[in-house]
């Protein structure tokens, strides 16, 4: 406790200079740019509530981020500062999201529960995963007291240790906050055997399935016209819920040189040297790794090992080192830390091959001169043509970090939501394993249809199923039969009758009937041993003959211990989805980055 209080104390004298001097270094060369932000009043990068949310606020989420992540001395890839900064923005607005509903319900966190969840008998979570013995895996108390101990000594650690504090503190506000909302929705009894009656309904079916598939996609021609008029129709299932920008573009990929290739490979050999040696991997891999740091722990059993396990299981010894593993230019590390009772702890590091500065200058100097040819669209594909490259297209919002496979987009979205009009060329921008050049063509807002292209597949599919049932009801009407065999033996084409027995109304965990919903959902409307009419349903065609109709009384407190797990499982995620959609959470990053 007396340990807790001095950082605390201390802690905060030094949150107005580090912030500022990290301010300084993540800005770097744009600083000269955004400064006229701040002094204009205009620092803010976005709106929750119809209320800005400050840059400063996100430079200050990013740098805990930045120092929770990467090591000292240590600087991370540009794709690496991407997902730290989107991680940071998604941070930054839960908790303002959170810290609003929790000042209203009047949720705190005492500093006894939080002495408690720090070094108590119920340590949080977080501290649990952090301070783990690396022989056995388990927590060791005694290894988070050396550490705190050690940052009452550290200035830089005191703030660290006071924001990182700060997080606990709100998780454990948010959980209450989760329990209060689960507690909070009442459920009647006759609710719950109303829902728990519907959950043992289940009924015995004959039926005849007509697959779309049965009617050849080539003998229903599609216009764009038609895919248009559908949306419109539809247009609440097609309406723009944010802005966006649509891009065509090609990229360029960079090679790296036959000397970057050596000096990865001495420094992938070096690594697993220091992996081997390492008296903590799990921090060592946060330390080193290209990829995202919740993968740098795997925990799983023998029939879940990677596949570069698989032909050496029998002769894995904990602290033996496995790779690298390539695939699609990732070299993987995985150390064995544990191994019992079936059960395989591993740290897993992601490596990236490394590109020199000297390489990509001379690749820029070789597309330079592409880039400058192209003028619009038409230039843009007549090159495409010539250089045997793939057009492709993106539709980009503003929260967007990624296009296609490349990881570092947030150029493309800058210049689009800042520079870009429709028809406009792009400049060649950097994605760090490649160059992209495109060309802006077409732009929406909010409210707006959103762009055939983005939605072309889905939309292409309903209206081919669409037209497709009107082919099938048709010849169905042509058809005379009493019964569903004589329906089946004048329709032809192979459909014969078929038989489910137990269907059930809401646990239906047959795989063929599976997007059936509305052929399921009817059957327990219909009368019994009557022959329905052709029912419309995702996959095809379905007509019904319900034989029996029944339910079972003993499902009931099965039903209800099923929901209550979903429920404690997906409830934060609902919670936090209704939060900002009434926020109406608005990103404006690109304005400054």
């Amino acid at each position: 406790m007396a340990i807790l209080k001095k950082i605390r104390k201390t802690g905060n004298r030094f949150v107005v200079i580090v912030v500022l001097f990290f301010l300084i270094m993540f800005l770097g060369s744009e600083l000269a740019r955004i400064i006229p932000h701040f002094f204009s009043g205009k620092d803010q990068i976005g709106t929750l509530f119809g209320k800005k949310i400050s840059y400063m606020d996100y430079c200050k989420v990013y740098e805990e981020a930045y120092h929770n992540v990467v090591s000292p001395g240590k600087r991370p890839t540009q794709e690496a500062q991407m997902r730290l900064k989107n991680a940071a923005w998604h941070q930054l607005v839960q908790d303002m999201l959170y810290t609003k509903e929790l000042n209203q319900a009047g949720i705190v966190v005492g500093d006894c529960e939080l002495v408690d969840l720090v070094q108590g008998d119920h340590i949080h979570p977080w501290l649990i995963a952090s301070f783990k013995d690396p022989k056995t895996a388990a927590f060791d108390k005694q290894k988070l007291l050396t550490a705190l101990n050690e940052l009452s000594k550290s200035e830089g650690g005191q703030e660290r240790w006071c924001a990182y504090e700060k997080k606990i503190a709100l998780e454990r506000a948010k959980h209450k906050l989760h329990q209060l909302m689960v507690q909070s929705c009442f459920v009647t009894g006759l609710e719950e055997a109303q829902a728990a009656e519907r959950a043992g309904l289940f009924c015995d079916v004959d039926y005849l399935h007509i697959p779309f598939t049965l009617v050849e996609d080539d003998l229903i021609p599609i216009t764009n016209q038609q895919l248009r008029d559908y949306m419109a129709a539809h247009k609440n299932d097609y309406t723009a819920a944010s802005e966006s920008r649509t891009i065509q573009y090609i990229t360029l990929p960079i090679q790296p040189s036959e000397k970057d290739t050596s000096e990865f490979q001495k420094e992938i050999s070096s690594l697993i040297v220091q992996f081997s040696t390492t008296t903590d991997p799990y921090i060592f891999a946060k330390q080193q790794t290209d990829g995202h740091v919740t993968d740098t722990t795997l925990s799983c059993t023998a029939d879940r090992l990677p596949d570069a396990f698989t032909t050496i299981r029998h002769t894995l010894k904990e602290g033996m080192v496995v790779g690298p593993v390539v695939n699609n230019s990732i070299h993987t590390l995985y150390k064995l830390v544990k191994e019992e009772k079936g059960r395989y702890e591993i740290a897993v590091i992601e490596k990236k091959p490394i590109i020199s500065d000297h390489t990509r200058n001379i690749h820029l100097k070789q597309v330079t001169h592409l880039a400058d040819q192209v003028k619009s669209l038409v230039d843009l594909e007549k090159l495409a043509a010539n250089r045997h490259l793939t057009i492709q297209k993106e539709t980009v919002v503003p929260s967007d970090y990624t296009i296609g496979i490349h990881a570092d987009a947030r150029k493309v979205v800058c210049w689009l939501y800042n520079k870009a009009a429709v028809g406009k060329v792009s400049p060649l921008l950097d994605l760090g394993d490649a160059y992209l050049l495109g060309v802006m063509v077409d732009q929406v807002k909010v409210g707006d249809l959103l762009p055939l292209d983005s939605v072309r597949h889905k939309v292409y599919q309903k209206v081919l199923h669409q037209e497709k049932a009107k082919l099938i009801l048709n010849k169905l009407k042509q058809v005379d039969g009493l019964t569903l065999q004589a329906i089946a033996e004048a329709y032809g084409e192979g459909i014969a009758v078929q038989s489910v027995d137990g269907l059930r109304f809401l646990d239906n965990n047959l795989p063929h009937l599976k997007q059936a919903q509305t052929f399921v959902g009817k059957c327990f409307g219909l009368s019994l041993n009557l022959i329905s009419d052709p029912i419309v349903d995702e996959i095809g065609i379905f007509i019904a003959c319900v034989k029996r109709r029944d339910k079972e009384t003993a499902t009931q407190e099965k039903y209800n211990q099923k929901m209550h797990q979903i429920e404690q499982c997906m409830q934060p995620y609902y919670f936090l989805k209704a939060m900002e959609e009434l926020a109406q959470v608005k990103d404006e990053r690109y304005r400054i980055e």
